[in-house]
């Protein structure tokens, strides 16, 4: 039981996060560095933000990081980004659990499909410029840097 509990879980974590990466997510990739954290350990990768989504335009950037520490990281933007809106995406086993829970939090709510064809509203936190981005123990954030007017996605 313990195992499959744990099966579950990384497979409904696995599709929120490949739903909300299809969804944030553009084709081109950007590069993207880290100082003053191990790069196995707190992963980071920035995109194009995906242009068919109703609520960004060209120019806006998706940074996806994963934390696979223990405990909390937090993620500060360069100064050329500091002063932009970001709306966070961030998916955390549910409650109090561990990652072998059985449901999924985006942005502190659970996810849960509507009926057996609906899925549930994909609700971002928007966060006031010059935020800190706080990562907790082994949970992925998408962050959607609006109007970053980044050059290689317009």
């Amino acid at each position: 039981m313990y195992t499959s509990a744990y099966v579950w879980f990384c497979a409904s974590q696995d599709y929120w996060l490949s739903l909300l990466y299809k969804k944030l997510v553009g084709t081109k990739v950007l590069h993207v560095s880290l100082v003053g954290a191990d790069e196995k350990r707190l992963r980071v990768y920035l995109h194009c933000t995906n242009t068919l989504h109703p609520k960004y335009r060209e120019g806006d950037v998706t940074l996806f990081a994963l934390n696979l520490y223990n405990v909390t990281q937090h993620l500060q933007l360069p100064n050329s980004l500091s002063s932009k809106h970001v709306d966070q995406y961030l998916l955390l086993p549910h409650g109090n659990e561990t990652i072998l829970s059985r449901s999924v939090e985006l942005n502190g709510r659970v996810l849960r499909m509507v009926d057996d064809k609906t899925l549930p509203e994909l609700i971002e936190k928007p966060l006031g410029p010059g935020s800190i981005f706080g990562l907790p123990a082994f949970s992925y954030g998408f962050y959607v840097i609006k109007n970053a007017k980044a050059t290689a996605c317009i």
